[in-house]
């Protein structure tokens, strides 16, 4: 017989609240854009959408009255918060300008990838008069054997060139000055992303390097995160940057946020490099990313086998740029983000 079924209804609970999600992200298109039209506007870094408290937290290094009274009268008074920052915490990208490696490079180490292309490898993009336009790491494969197509960050492959050291840059979805930018066909923004395809004879690996600064040891790639990334995930950046005080491998990040929209700032400059749209945010004590590390795969490593399972790619960091800060701010575009821009899922194993 039959057990006995006991009907049940369900009635859906909601709250009511003084702003549309619509109406935040309006805040947060155009806060970062008022620079000079308010008191101390070019203090302003960083935002993102506070569901809790139905409102935009706006990350500054200044929180002077003229400030708050200039984003009050704009938006009202209960619908901004600032979060008073320092100048050490404005993000700033990671592309090194001088790409030479240690002339001892091994060969098909992280250096000098010269098997099957890995993700985790340094590469040089260059402009159209093919001078360099900086050094960078690259992430995963994407698509399959035949496709040979790789991702990186999408600021490492802007200029007016379309060349890298391993083929030819695809497309970047990153403008100069002006950060993300839409690509034809595609209804937002997808973070920090560039596309490239491999020539030369080169072909891509469902690989990246793991390790140190110059490994030459590799792990295969065995998928990719089934859910975007969510606070207190851990993970890992494998960097390529030449520099000497470069770590490579750095593991025990920590997701604290989520889906910031940022302003890019030259440390040296000053200049706004430009605006992502939209990073994950993760920190750590200790060991960081240096100049030449952007575009780097962000990913853990699965028990059973031990198989890299993608994450992201790193896009830049806040700090003074040295390998070891007592507090270390990485920014990621969430590989959900970058599959929907390339349109194809990752090659893995």
């Amino acid at each position: 017989m039959a057990a006995a079924e006991t009907p049940y209804s369900i009635t859906p609970r909601y709250a009511e609240v003084a702003n549309s999600y619509q109406a935040l992200n309006t805040i947060i298109d155009q806060v970062l854009d008022l620079d000079g039209t308010i008191p101390s506007g070019t203090a302003l870094f960083a935002t993102q959408v506070w569901p809790e408290r139905n409102l935009v937290v706006v990350q500054s290094t200044d929180a002077s009255a003229g400030l708050r009274r200039a984003l009050a009268d704009r938006y009202g008074t209960y619908n901004v918060a600032i979060w008073l920052r320092s100048e050490s915490d404005r993000p700033r990208l990671n592309v090194r300008t001088k790409s030479s490696a240690s002339v001892s490079a091994a060969a098909d180490s992280r250096q000098n990838d010269t098997g099957k292309l890995n993700g985790g490898s340094k590469f040089v993009s260059y402009k159209s008069d093919l001078t360099e336009a900086g050094a960078c790491t690259t992430a995963f494969a994407m698509g399959s054997a035949a496709d040979n197509l790789v991702v990186s960050a999408g600021h490492c492959a802007e200029g007016d060139g379309r060349l890298w050291d391993a083929g030819v840059i695809e497309w970047t979805n990153w403008r100069d000055g002006q950060g993300t930018i839409k690509r034809p066909n595609q209804p937002t923004y997808y973070g920090d992303v560039s596309l490239m395809r491999t020539g030369f004879g080169q072909v891509t690996s469902p690989t990246i390097f793991i390790g140190g600064r110059d490994s030459s040891v590799k792990e295969w790639v065995g998928g990719r995160f089934s859910v975007r990334a969510r606070e207190g995930d851990q993970y890992c950046i494998g960097g390529a940057s030449p520099n000497p005080e470069s770590n490579g491998q750095i593991c025990r990040f920590k997701v604290t946020d989520i889906a910031w929209k940022v302003d890019y700032t030259d440390p040296k400059t000053r200049e706004h490099d430009g605006t992502v749209r939209w990073v994950q945010v993760g920190k750590k004590t200790g060991t960081c990313p240096v100049a030449g590390d952007s575009g780097a795969p962000v990913y853990t490593f699965r028990q059973s086998d031990g198989y890299v399972v993608a994450k992201g790619i790193f896009s830049g960091g806040a700090g003074d740029d040295k390998p070891v800060q007592s507090t270390c701010v990485t920014y990621f575009t969430d590989f959900h983000d970058v599959m929907k821009a390339v349109g194809k899922d990752i090659y893995k194993k």
